[in-house]
C-alpha cells in the first residue's frame, strides 16, 4: 500500500511539473527549491512566487505594521549627465545607467534609526524601465539592499528587476525570459533585519547592472515595517 501511494505521488509530481514547464511557469535552470515548493499545488504563479526565485520567503504585507519611510530619492534636482527627462516617466527626471557601467551612479545610503531591532523588516522599492527585449536571465539588473555594520556586511539581498516590471503573472516572464519593454513599473521586496542589527548601521540601496546595458530607474525608497 505504502509503495503504491509513493508511486502514484511520484507520477503526479512528474506530470504536474511537466505541465508547469510546458505552460511556461517553470524553467529548471532558472528555478529554486523555494519556488518549486510554492508551485506544488498551483497551476500558475503570481509575483509572490516569482520573488522566491531570488529571495527569502516574503511576509504578508496585510498583516504587518508600517512604521515610516526612512528615506526616499526622486532624483528631480540634478543636472548631471546621467539624468534624463521623459514624459513616459511622469516625473521631471530619472537616472539612466550609462551603457557599460556595472552599478547605478546614484544609490541610497541611510543610517538605521533608534528603535530598530532584529526581526523587523525593511521594504525596498523603486520604479524602473527596461529597454531590452531579450534579457539574459542570469545577468538581469538587480535591486540590492546591503546593511553594513562598520566595514562588515551583515545583510545582502537582491532581486532581478526587469522580469517583475508590471507583472502579476509569470507566463510572459518565464516562457522566453523576456521582461516588459518601455514601460515604467514599481518593483519592491522585503528584507528582514538580522539579529545583530543596531541603530546607526548603514543601509545601502543600489542597482547592480550585471549586463552593463543602459537601464533607467527612479524613486528609490526604504520603508520601516514590523
Amino acid at each position: 500500500m505504502v509503495i503504491g501511494i509513493f508511486i502514484l505521488l511520484s507520477l503526479w509530481l512528474n506530470i504536474h511539473f511537466s505541465i508547469l514547464q510546458h505552460e511556461g511557469f517553470l524553467i529548471t535552470e532558472n528555478s529554486s527549491w523555494r519556488y518549486n515548493l510554492s508551485m506544488l499545488f498551483k497551476s500558475q504563479s503570481r509575483i509572490e512566487e516569482i520573488l522566491l526565485l531570488d529571495l527569502e520567503p516574503q511576509p504578508d504585507e496585510s498583516t504587518m505594521q508600517f512604521k515610516r519611510v526612512l528615506t526616499y530619492s526622486d532624483y528631480n534636482d540634478s543636472v548631471k549627465n546621467y539624468f534624463r527627462s521623459d514624459v513616459m516617466n511622469g516625473s521631471p527626471y530619472f537616472i539612466r545607467i550609462p551603457e557599460g557601467d556595472e552599478f547605478g551612479p546614484e544609490m541610497i545610503r541611510y543610517p538605521l534609526p533608534e528603535g530598530v531591532q532584529g526581526g523587523q523588516w525593511l521594504k525596498c522599492s523603486g520604479r524602473f524601465l527596461n529597454r531590452i527585449a531579450n534579457l539574459d536571465t542570469y545577468m538581469s539588473p538587480k535591486l540590492v539592499l546591503e546593511i553594513k555594520q562598520g566595514e562588515e556586511s551583515i545583510a545582502w539581498q537582491g532581486t532581478r528587476i526587469a522580469n517583475k516590471i508590471g507583472k502579476r503573472n509569470s507566463r510572459d516572464i518565464l516562457q522566453q525570459n523576456k521582461g516588459v519593454v518601455n514601460q515604467w513599473g514599481e518593483v519592491s521586496f522585503f528584507v528582514q533585519l538580522p539579529a545583530k542589527v543596531k541603530p546607526g548601521d548603514e543601509c545601502q540601496l543600489k542597482i547592480w547592472n550585471l549586463d552593463r546595458y543602459a537601464f533607467d530607474y527612479d524613486d528609490l525608497k526604504i520603508e520601516w515595517w514590523q
